[in-house]
């Protein structure tokens, strides 16, 4: 009981991330090892002649790993999902695309996140009932004598762009306005720059459903009659009663999961597992 060495033991301090020991240890216990998040896709209408007429529904089980590419070999639900329609014969989509994201609270950033980190910065994305891609964007930077801004998926995201071509040393900053898809960038990049930056979104759920359009079209099918929602902007949500998912996507074990989680330091994977383990998918 004797105290050999004391330094600071009455100085409160911040946690930090080894706090993610304590949350990954309660969504282990509560959740299980062999747990693992469900993402459904859902199909409400009828096919005719290749042409849907009615709404698909991907409803979010706040699954961190979901287009994540931060676990080897999960590969692309949206391109799978999108696959699997057109082979079913699905040509052609009239009416609407819509995220559920009700398993969560609206509460996208963790408590006491500053707000020069959550803007642009890849390690603070926002969580939600779902994530798609680490809800990142990707920018790929082309150099030469005018530089140009590509994002991915395309049409999603406003990019400003006021760049410069620079053979030396460069300097780039970029900007987003809190609650927006608008991305600004300025300064200057070396004339032999080619690379991909990856951007927190503002809204997860319709960066979900815009990709899953983006892929759709890919598939051949055409999207330019659908319409894409947020369920949260619906009068009416969709009743999933006596329905079941035409397609759904599983994630990787718990277990697997929490490894990553803690060996990475993933913030948006620990922000998930917190949600998940309450009924109402409450950080609070």
């Amino acid at each position: 009981g004797e105290t050999i060495v004391s330094r600071q033991a009455e100085t409160l301090l911040l946690p930090a991330s080894t706090l993610k020991l304590f949350t990954t240890a309660t969504a282990l216990d509560a959740l299980g090892a062999d747990y693992r998040f469900t993402t459904g896709l859902y199909e409400f209408g009828t096919v005719t002649g290749g042409t849907l007429r009615g709404d698909l529904v991907i409803r979010g089980s706040s699954d961190p790993t979901f287009g994540s590419d931060a676990i080897d070999g999960l590969g692309n639900p949206l391109t799978r999902w999108a696959e699997a329609l057109a082979r079913a014969g699905v040509r052609r989509i009239e009416g609407r695309i819509i995220g559920d994201d009700d398993r969560t609270e609206d509460a996208p950033y963790g408590e006491g996140w500053d707000v020069t980190h959550v803007g642009t910065e890849s390690y603070a994305p926002p969580a939600g009932g779902i994530a798609y891609a680490d809800n990142l964007i990707a920018m790929r930077i082309e150099g030469g004598s005018t530089p140009t801004i590509t994002s991915s998926p395309a049409g999603f995201a406003t990019v400003r762009r006021d760049l410069s071509a620079q053979t030396g040393r460069s300097r780039l900053t970029i900007e987003r306005a809190l609650g927006s898809d608008d991305y600004r960038f300025s300064g200057s990049v070396p004339s032999s720059y080619r690379g991909t930056l990856r951007l927190p979104v503002a809204n997860p759920t319709r960066y979900a459903i815009h990709a899953f359009a983006a892929r759709l079209a890919e598939a051949g099918i055409d999207v330019s009659q659908a319409t894409l929602w947020d369920v949260d902007d619906l009068e009416q949500k969709p009743s999933y009663e006596g329905a079941s998912p035409v397609l759904v996507a599983v994630s990787p074990s718990l277990a697997n999961i929490v490894a990553h989680t803690n060996r990475e330091s993933d913030n948006l994977y620990a922000e998930h597992l917190l949600r998940a383990v309450t009924e109402a998918g409450s950080a609070e």
